[in-house]
């Protein structure tokens, strides 16, 4: 067992440098769902599809040994990596070995996890429509810039909004009916060779009980950052 795993890295290697050697596109390619840059704690699916059947497909991250491979008849082979680490991000990519043990290697696929916290939601009435509540989604501060805040009714995505400059806070005038659980998250752009989205976890909930904000006071903060208490 042990002199077939070298010799498959071996072998591995030898069809690295010929590929790359003679300059040709490889055959096989190497892709990332649900993108190259994903949040700590998600799942990450790497699929390696070749043009003809292989034999064997391997999944390897660079300077190391091959993390996972199997032996299949196909075109297509994928592997997941469940609760993503920040120790995950790297360089990846596939090798693929065909009945002749011809070995190709597919291009590199830089993979980066990013650990965005979840923001915070506060509801208060709202200082224009007293039949309404206003939600206050605040992310903590970050390295990427912030491009979305999404509010979600129970499940469903129910609101968007840009975020303004940057800016940490937004806020979200809903007219609420009791029973209703709201969370809120935070979108950010990141600019590899590419630019990816990717959404942060979501805020704790906050549940409204009857439609309304039962507090006896309630916060407000105005365009200037200050804070007022409301006594009713």
């Amino acid at each position: 067992m042990a002199s077939a795993s070298l010799s498959f890295i071996y072998g591995f290697l030898a069809g690295f440098f010929i590929t790359w050697g003679l300059g040709e596109s490889p055959a096989v390619t190497i892709t990332a769902f649900p993108g190259s840059v994903v949040n700590k704690g998600q799942n990450l699916t790497l699929r390696c599809e070749a043009v003809e059947e292989i034999e064997k497909f391997c999944f390897l991250i660079e300077q190391r040994q091959p993390f996972h491979c199997e032996v299949i008849k196909g075109k297509v082979a994928t592997v997941t990596i469940n609760n993503t680490q920040r120790s995950d991000s790297g360089s990846y990519y596939c090798s693929t070995q065909d009945i002749d043990n011809k070995f190709v290697t597919s291009t590199i696929l830089p993979i980066w996890i990013i650990d965005l916290q979840k923001p915070i939601l506060d509801k208060e009435r709202d200082p224009e429509d007293n039949t309404k509540i206003r939600f206050r989604c605040t992310a903590p501060p970050s390295d990427y810039r912030i491009v979305f805040f999404f509010l979600f009714q129970k499940t469903a995505r129910f609101k968007d909004r840009n975020s303004n400059m940057n800016s940490l806070t937004t806020f979200f005038s809903v007219s609420a009916n009791g029973g209703s659980t709201f969370k809120c998250s935070y979108q950010v752009e990141i600019t590899t060779k590419t630019v990816n989205y990717v959404e942060s976890p979501q805020s704790d909930p906050v549940l409204i009980e009857d439609g309304r904000v039962d507090e006896d006071v309630v916060t407000q903060i105005t365009d200037t950052g200050e804070i007022i208490l409301i006594f009713i």
